[in-house]
């Protein structure tokens, strides 16, 4: 766009946007856990993925944190498991990721930043990814 036709910038809040994100997702998808699990680049409203992982965490932690209480072992096996799945969930991704993008994402280049947002931000941004230390 030229300057006085349009936003100079894009976070899909737009219907005329390049991306028009907000035109292709549901209104009740940003304050729901269901944006937790889609890519950062593809949402109407990008930073709503944080307020997904804080809603999919408050669901599915008290649980467990109340079995530390009743049953103080199998909590430890769960929490233990979960952070094994996590992390290795976490590897196999970035293992099957585009190695050109992974390389240019720890060499801190531009492209390799701006690729993060766009191809690799699940790895980042899902909840699966985060239960990991």
């Amino acid at each position: 766009d030229h300057l006085g036709s349009g936003p100079m910038w894009d976070h899909g809040l737009n219907y005329n946007t390049p991306t028009g994100t907000c035109s292709q997702e549901p209104w009740y998808t940003p304050f729901t856990f269901i944006s937790a699990f889609r890519p950062v680049a593809a949402q109407c409203f990008p930073t709503s993925w944080s307020i997904s992982n804080d809603i999919f965490f408050a669901l599915f932690t008290p649980p467990i944190t109340l079995m530390f209480h009743y049953k103080p072992k199998l909590a430890t096996v769960i929490t233990c498991s979960l952070i094994l799945a996590s992390t290795l969930a976490a590897i196999e991704a970035l293992i099957n990721s585009n190695p050109a993008l992974v390389w240019e994402f720890l060499e801190f280049n531009t492209f390799g930043l701006m690729m993060q947002y766009k191809d690799l931000s699940p790895i980042y941004a899902w909840p699966i990814y985060r239960i990991s230390p």
